[in-house]
């Protein structure tokens, strides 16, 4: 099953890219992971076309960017796509930015990153200048190949937008059939006025399984397609402009369920039902 594809950061990928929360712990280490599961199933994503791995290295206290290293230190580097997070929110001074970056090449063991992410658009101490004069010097010299903002309403794209001139590759938002605050806010019409792609993270809400129950309209539809809640759900959101999403997973059955959403059409009725559904 060949997966639809979106063209984002001057390439064309899947429109599923591979979260990594909680890999290696949450915000400190955690000694319970399975390490060894965790990296084979990032093996296993990217071995079926996956190529968009979301990297943050406060989680696990860096112990996640270790796992991340080894999944793809078999793999053609030129293929993938590093997305890592910054913390500037956080940081009490520009020269943060050079640290971080080097401990993400130190760490992941790679001499560039795909992108560059702001992980929240909140500049206090380091300022949207600092950031652009930063970003401009590593663009220059491809040590930095993309731009992208995490958390962002469309408030906070066109203010970026007038006091940056590095141009935004894509946001990624909270965005799945329970959480549609990015509609109503109109950051959803904002991008895809202006051509900027969505990744949504928590595409399925940790699980669908109980609205096809208690929602009688949804669970038609998920018998009429003879596929599972994710599935529809995950359908629906890859069929809107400009979207793709990011699933964390360490379970494979998971993540083939995952890979199969778009083995059928949702119909343009079906979408518009589940348009209509009001979950909050």
């Amino acid at each position: 099953m060949s997966l639809p594809t979106i063209n984002i950061f001057s390439k064309q990928m899947p429109k599923l890219g591979i979260g990594t929360w909680g890999i290696g712990g949450y915000m400190t280490k955690s000694p319970y992971s399975d390490y060894i599961n965790e990296i084979t199933q990032i093996k296993f994503q990217i071995s079926k076309g996956l190529s968009l791995i979301d990297c943050w290295i406060a989680q696990g206290e860096g112990g996640s960017l270790e796992l991340i290293r080894q999944a793809i230190e078999e793999f053609d580097r030129q293929k993938l796509t590093l997305m890592c997070k910054f913390d500037i929110h956080k940081y009490k001074n520009a020269t943060e930015l050079e640290v971080i970056f080097q401990q993400y090449l130190k760490q992941l063991n790679t001499d560039y990153l795909d992108v560059f992410e702001i992980h929240r658009p909140v500049f206090s101490a380091v300022s949207e200048k600092e950031v652009e004069s930063f970003l401009k010097e590593k663009i220059k010299t491809r040590k930095i190949r993309a731009f992208a903002v995490s958390n962002a309403t469309s408030n906070d794209l066109i203010n970026i937008g007038k006091k940056m001139s590095v141009p935004i590759g894509a946001v990624e938002i909270l965005y799945n059939i329970f959480d549609r605050e990015s509609e109503s806010n109109g950051t959803i019409a904002y991008c895809q006025k202006k051509k900027i792609p969505i990744i949504a993270y928590r595409p399925l809400n940790r699980g669908m399984s109980n609205i096809a129950h208690t929602i009688e309209d949804f669970g038609k539809i998920v018998s009429k397609y003879n596929a599972t809640p994710n599935q529809v759900a995950l359908n629906w959101l890859l069929k809107k402009e400009g979207v793709m999403a990011l699933l964390k997973s360490s379970n494979r059955a998971h993540i083939n369920e995952n890979l199969d959403s778009m083995a059928f059409e949702l119909s343009l009725e079906d979408c518009q039902v589940i348009d209509s559904l009001k979950l909050r």
